[in-house]
Order: structure tokens, then sequence, then C-alpha cells
């Protein structure tokens, strides 16, 4: 199997980009299953790429990709935990020492891993090991003080830390445009869904080779469609039937302030967000304003019963398609729920206005006028 495997792998070299043998030696270790590589670790979604039985002291994966890849490697024990350690699948030799534990072995003979090392040190640590310092607050206050105010004041001390270690990698993204860390920090901070207006300039300025990479073309592809709905952008039109069967238009409402609001009556946040959006509604209505709610249900009693128990009265829109509502899917809407206030001129002024942010944005608009 060994032999026709590399024979294999020596036909088809040349059409790869990136092919590698990594090698994991562990003297020390004992009671040893396999080893994998995993390239989503975690409680979800595992998937095994390739595996290794020990040889000599050894695990030796040959392994392909055609560009940089991030994986783990995981070795099980025999009646024990298993351990782990990320790496990068990278051109070249890679070499993992250590004793009986990969978590702790040390990897040489790649400069991808070598970089990560440095990245890892310098942008992502700091924030780790504040997220172990709060937890371990947390944990070692007595019953009385765990209480849900100690853990907002943690959590706003997280998101804090969570929020300089995004500014730690826009600075490394700035200094390192040519490396596919930087490509992978960004496509992180762009998430699902990406602040265009953000993301796009520092994407620019990435190498070329790195904006034609798969990930990279997958990133562009990313910030062009939720380009089409970002702030600026003039709101797609479409037409979508309203409770009643009647057909409504967007570009119907040109001359008015319109927010589109998606939610759906199974949506707790949604329901909690309502009672601001109904009030800002009877504030407003009479100030050229309108709210245009598109829901992502697919059982037409409970959209009714919902919008009934809300006193959502202004156009509701639906076509009972759940999260493939055609609008829904147009504004590329991941996540409810979701909002966008257009202008008067059919421009998207705001996105994902909620609670106080909402009743200002209005304030600021109808406050001028």
């Amino acid at each position: 199997m060994m032999r026709y495997f590399l024979i294999a792998w020596l036909a088809f070299a040349p059409a790869l980009s990136f092919a590698q043998q990594i090698t994991v030696l562990l003297p020390e270790l004992k009671h040893t299953e396999k080893a994998y590589l995993i390239s989503s670790w975690g409680w979800t979604d595992q998937k095994i790429i390739d595996s290794a039985a020990q040889q000599n002291g050894a695990f030796v994966f040959h392994h392909q990709v055609e560009e940089p890849s991030k994986v783990h490697i995981v070795i099980g024990h025999a009646g024990h935990d298993a351990d782990a350690r990320l790496i990068w699948l990278d051109n070249g030799q890679m070499l993992i020492k250590g004793r009986d534990s990969v978590k702790n072995a040390v990897v040489s003979g790649s400069p991808l891993n070598a970089e990560y090392a440095r990245y890892y040190a310098g942008v992502l640590a700091p924030s780790e090991e504040a997220g172990l310092q709060m937890d371990a607050v947390f944990r070692a206050a007595s019953p009385e003080r765990q209480t849900l105010g100690l853990m907002d004041s943690l959590t706003t001390l997280l998101k804090r830390t969570w929020a300089e270690r995004d500014s730690l990698k826009y600075i490394y993204i700035q200094h390192h445009p040519a490396s596919y860390l930087s490509l992978e920090a960004l496509s992180e901070l762009a998430g699902k869904d990406p602040d265009v207006m953000k993301i796009r300039p520092v994407f620019e300025g990435l190498s070329p080779a790195l904006k034609d990479s798969r990930k990279g073309k997958a990133l562009a592809a990313a910030l062009y469609e939720q380009g089409l709905t970002a702030v600026g952008a003039i709101a797609p039109d479409f037409t979508q039937q309203d409770v009643k069967g009647r057909p409504v238009t967007l570009s119907g409402f040109r001359g008015k302030y319109v927010l589109l609001d998606f939610w759906a009556s199974w949506c707790g946040p949604c329901r909690a967000e309502n009672p601001n959006v109904v009030e800002a509604y009877h504030k407003y209505r009479n100030s050229n304003f309108e709210i245009v709610g598109i829901s992502l249900d697919d059982n037409r009693e409970k959209w009714l019963k919902a919008i009934g128990d809300d006193k959502l009265n202004w156009v509701n829109l639906g076509d009972l398609k759940g999260w493939k509502n055609a609008v829904a899917l147009q504004y590329h809407i991941r996540a409810v729920p979701a909002n966008l206030l257009i202008g008067p001129d059919g421009v998207i002024i705001a996105k994902n206005l909620r609670g106080d942010a909402l009743e200002q944005k209005l304030n600021e608009i109808f406050g001028r006028e």
C-alpha cells in the first residue's frame, strides 16, 4: 500500500503546489494508538485527513496540499486523554520532536511554523492568557461572589482583550503583507459578515500572490457579495408578498427612510428586540419613516401570531421558506436579528442598529430635519 502511494505521489507531484513529509519523534511515548492529522479540531465538525501508526519510535505522514493549510496533529493514548498541537502544512520536510507529548514538542524544518510561533507569541497568546486568568478569577471566587455582575465585569474585560488582539492582527498584517498568516488573520477578522469598508482596504494591501490564492479568492468573493449590501451601496431591489399575498417592492418606498428588519417568530433575540423597534416606529412613523419586516419563518400561523403578539403594525413580508427566504439570501443574511437602514435615495446608511443604537441613529436623522 505504501509502495503504491509513493508511486502515485511521484506521478502527480508536478501538479501539486505543496507536498511534504511530517515526521513526529516521541521516543518516550507509551500507550499509544495512532496519530492523526485533523483539519478541524473542536467539539464538532472534526475531519480526519490522514493517520499514521508508530514505527521505530516515529509517526510519519506524507500529505499534500494545494496551499498552506492549518491542521492539528492528535495522538491517541490508549486509556488516556489525547494530546494535540496546531501546525501549518507547507512545502518541505517537517520534524516534530519531543519526549512523550506532541503538545510540547518542537517543530523544525518549516519556515511557516517558525513564523507562526512568533505570531502566536506576539498576537494570540496575550488574549489567551488573559482569558485563562479571568476564568481562574471566576472559579476562585466564593459561591456568593460568582454573580452575574462578576461575570459581566469579566466579560467586559475579555471583550476589551479581544479588541486588543484584533488590533494586533491588523498591525501584523500591515507589517507582513506577503505572509500567509496575514491572509489567515484577515479572514478571521472578516468573519462571516465582513465589514467591507474596513476589511477591503486591508485586503488590497496584501501581496498579489496571496490575493490570487484559494483563500484569497474566497475572501475577495465574500467582500464582493457583502459589498452589494454594504453601507454606501444602493439597496438591491426586490419584490415579496405581504401577509395578505400582495406583492410589495422595496423601490416603492423611495423618498422615505426604511428600516429593513430581518427576524423570525422562533428567534428569541428578535422577539426581545421587537419592543425597541415598535417604540422607534411609533415615535418616527409620521416623520417619513417606514419599517419593512422580512420574516425567516416557514410556518404561517406562528409568523402571524408573532406579528400580532409583538404588535408589529408595519409592512410584513415573507415567503415561508425559512433561511431560504429569497430576500434574506439576496442580502446575505446569515443570522437574525439583522437590519439595514435605507435612506430616501435608496442608499444603505447603517446596518444592524439595535437597542439604543437604533434610537440614536433615528434621532440623529429626524432631529436634524
